[in-house]
């Protein structure tokens, strides 16, 4: 018999000025706020507990945030 588990992995990924966290499993996104300028990147830490954004503009800000708080 063939086990089959569900995938509560999430989806990471940014648009404009928004970050956002998808959970396909749930069908549920949540949105970060943080920036006034249009994101240009993103990294999560090794253990999946932070996530780091930064913005498309000269002198850009860097927003570390917690993907769980929002």
């Amino acid at each position: 018999e063939i086990a089959h588990y569900k995938c509560e992995k999430n989806i990471i990924y940014f648009h404009s000025r928004f970050g956002i966290i998808y959970e396909p499993y749930k069908k549920i996104q949540y949105f970060y706020q943080g920036h006034k300028n249009r994101i240009s990147c993103f990294s999560v830490d090794s253990f999946n507990n932070l996530i780091a954004t930064a913005e498309a503009v000269p002198f850009s800000n860097i927003h570390i945030w917690n993907p769980k708080c929002q």
